[in-house]
This record gives C-alpha cells, structure tokens and sequence, in this order.
C-alpha cells in the first residue's frame, strides 16, 4: 500500500515529503508510586514485587530444612519421565537444563528394576534421594545423561 505522502512503501519519508518533519507525540509516564525510579526494575524491597514474599509468608515460622529450602528460593518443579515410553525428549532436555544449572527438582519416573513408580528428589548439587535413602548422583541413575557409573546398566539394558 502507497503512501499518501508519495514517498514509497516502506523505509523513511524522503527529506522533501512534508510528512518527513512530524514526529509522535512522546507519551509522558506517570511517576511510579512505590518510589522504586522512573526506569528500570522494580527494587527487592519493593511493593509491587510481592511473590517473593508471598512464598516466604507460607513458610514462615517453620525450621526444617525443606521449608527453609522452599521460602528462599520457592517449590522445585515435579516432571515425569518414563524410560520405555515414547516422546519423552522435551522432559529429558528439560531434565539436562535443570542438571546444568545445579537446580533441584522432583522426578516422577519407574524404579530402577522398572517394577514401580518411584518419586524421587534431585537435589541443587545433583543427587537423588528416594524415600529419604540416596539412590546416587542423577548423571548415572538416568540413561540419557550417560554417566561414567551407570546403576541401570545390567538392569535395564542388559550386558553386551
């Protein structure tokens, strides 16, 4: 579609278009009220960030180590992975994120003898737990992360 003005399609007025001078009125802002500046992001003690606070509000008086872990840095994600089921790529790249970053995180998936559904908590320096008793470090408990000593080697895969 043509301008009216004559000057093309797309790009910039030509200098001698008169529409070239005219300009967008800028849009002036209303001060923000909770004192945090004009730009930017809003401060940590800020009102308006409230979710923070809300996470810790809910934990708040309580003294074991999940709930000090919770109010700090909020609910590890749960996911489900199931070695023997198709499409579960998207969960395994999701799993390889939160492993690289040191996140914890719940992991729903079957038992190593694939017998039972097991949940078992990845914690922020990569070892899991089941049941309060430690099964090993995420890298050789799922096939995909290809650890050096796998612990589902003989039972899932069989020896070669």
């Amino acid at each position: 579609m043509k301008r009216p003005c004559g000057c093309g399609e797309r790009g910039r007025h030509k200098p001698t278009c008169n529409l070239a001078g005219i300009t967008k009125p800028k849009v002036k802002r209303e001060p923000r009220t909770c004192g945090c500046g004009e730009r930017g992001r809003h401060k940590p003690t800020c009102t308006l960030s409230s979710t923070v606070e809300s996470v810790k509000d809910e934990y708040e008086g309580k003294t074991d180590s999940q709930s000090l872990y919770y109010s700090g840095y909020g609910k590890p994600p749960t996911l489900t992975w199931h070695p023997n089921r198709e499409r579960q790529k998207t969960v395994e790249n999701r799993i390889i994120k939160l492993v690289r970053r040191y996140k914890a995180f719940y992991l729903n998936t079957t038992s190593l003898d694939g017998n039972q559904e097991e949940t078992w908590y990845v914690d922020g320096g990569n070892w899991t737990s089941c049941n309060d008793q430690s099964v090993g470090h995420i890298k050789n408990c799922l096939e995909f992360l290809q650890g050096s000593k796998p612990l589902w080697y003989n039972k899932r895969r069989g020896s070669l």
